[in-house]
């Protein structure tokens, strides 16, 4: 219970997994943490300036959150960053992903990295 308190619950409870037909799996939205998307934000937003897509550097695994580039990239710059990333995918999946990018008011850059 204090986890709850301390801890951002992306940081400490695990998303459930599904099977994808073409990204081969993604993570279940809302679970884990995560943001209706199935990725490690607090919320999709109505816009962002910057989307970053990549594999487990850029979503930030075995670092909290708030220590993921992206959450740091946004502090830094102070505008919005969306992480569209998640573990195991690579440039394809983010070519495939990248559709989302639209749905978030077509950021002004959108960040790759493998």
């Amino acid at each position: 219970m204090v986890c709850q308190f301390l801890f951002d619950p992306v940081d400490y409870l695990a998303p459930d997994r599904k099977e994808d037909p073409i990204l081969k799996y993604r993570i279940i939205p809302g679970t884990g943490g995560h943001d209706e998307w199935g990725f490690r934000n607090k919320s999709v937003p109505n816009k962002t300036a910057i989307v970053t897509i990549g594999d487990s550097q850029t979503y930030g695994y075995n670092a909290t959150s708030s220590n993921s580039y992206p959450y740091q990239l946004a502090k830094q710059m102070n505008v919005g960053v969306y992480n569209l990333s998640l573990g195991g995918y690579g440039p394809v999946h983010g070519a495939l992903r990248a559709d989302r990018c639209g749905e978030v008011a077509a950021p002004a850059f959108l960040l790759e990295t493998a």
